[in-house]
């Protein structure tokens, strides 16, 4: 009878230690998968990146995916974990980023809660047009065309400006923080939107008794003092 008790005992001492070791097992596990999903998809890649694109208002689940999904991160599950854990899931920002699969999920993470976006260069030349700039910037996978022509719209600016604002529905010209004057016969605001030698020639303009001009096909201007001579040589143009 003694046997069989210590027989039972011992069945259950043996129970007792697989139900405490098991959890403790699983835990272990886990953090060991956990860890090692945070670190380097690649530690040999370097300083190769690639541009990473994040929408507005996307989640951290869909920002962790497309990770995964271009190779940038071991795990797209761990990172939302991680950016649980470090309570920044709702401070990713939006815009694009330069990630290397060298970089751990922390440091990825942490750029997107800082909004340490990649600096991209973007050159609009001179007298572009609203439209011409939208189609542009389009091109160059910065936003959509319609996006950034309703954005260019008077009233969708926000706030005090350092201009009048202008009488029609566009911001044409008021892009660049100078304007043309107006002009007989032209429309209640700039036209296209002039750089720096432009609004500089207009600011130092030549000592000339000439108040008219008129744009040859040639590309060369007629200049002319009175209005009558304009006239005349906007005749001739034709």
């Amino acid at each position: 009878m003694a046997r069989t008790s210590k027989a039972v005992r011992n069945r259950r001492l043996v129970v007792a230690l697989i139900v405490i070791a098991a959890p403790a097992a699983l835990l272990f596990a886990a953090k060991g998968w956990y860890d090692g999903s945070l670190r380097p998809l690649n530690a040999d890649a370097g300083g190769h990146g690639k541009d990473f694109r994040v929408e507005h208002n996307m989640h951290a689940a869909a920002i962790a995916e497309d990770l995964q999904r271009d190779g940038l991160i071991r795990s797209a599950r761990a990172f939302v974990l991680y950016c649980s854990f470090a309570r920044t899931s709702a401070r990713l920002q939006q815009g694009i980023y330069r990630f290397s699969p060298a970089m751990t999920v922390q440091e990825i993470a942490t750029a997107l809660a800082e909004g340490r976006i990649s600096a991209v260069r973007l050159s609009v030349p001179e007298g572009y047009t609203i439209k011409q700039i939208a189609h542009h910037l389009a091109a160059e996978h910065f936003c959509k065309e319609e996006d950034f022509i309703a954005a260019a719209r008077p009233y969708a600016v926000k706030g005090q400006v350092a201009f009048p604002r202008p009488p029609t529905d566009s911001l044409e010209g008021y892009l660049f923080p100078a304007t043309y004057t107006l002009n007989l016969g032209l429309p209640p605001g700039p036209i296209a939107n002039p750089g720096l030698p432009s609004l500089l020639a207009a600011l130092h303009p030549k000592d000339t008794p000439y108040l008219f001009y008129v744009a040859r096909s040639d590309g060369s201007h007629a200049f002319t003092k009175t209005y009558e001579e304009h006239l005349k040589a906007a005749g001739k143009r034709k």
